[in-house]
């Protein structure tokens, strides 16, 4: 999930979709130092069946971007009565 300071908290969250979550366990997202990419990890690759390994991805961090303008595909919005 991702929330955006406002001037009087914090925004709704809202849930990343595929690209970034997946079925496996996926977290510690991180914008790189130079804001160009999100990187997280994720056990969405299994190497042998009931085994997970942790593996780092990453995305453009555009879609951090695209989340605060509205123009994505990537998320849905949280809200407190969901």
């Amino acid at each position: 999930m991702i929330s955006f300071k406002q001037s009087e908290g914090w925004s709704d969250p809202f849930v990343f979709n595929s690209p970034v979550n997946s079925l496996g366990n996926d977290h510690a997202a991180m914008v790189s130092p130079d804001g160009k990419a999100l990187y997280f990890s994720s056990t969405r690759n299994k190497m042998k069946e009931g085994q997970k390994n942790h593996n780092i991805f990453w995305i453009d961090s555009q879609v951090i971007t695209d989340i605060k303008l509205g123009n994505n595909n990537t998320t849905s919005k949280q809200g407190a009565d969901t």
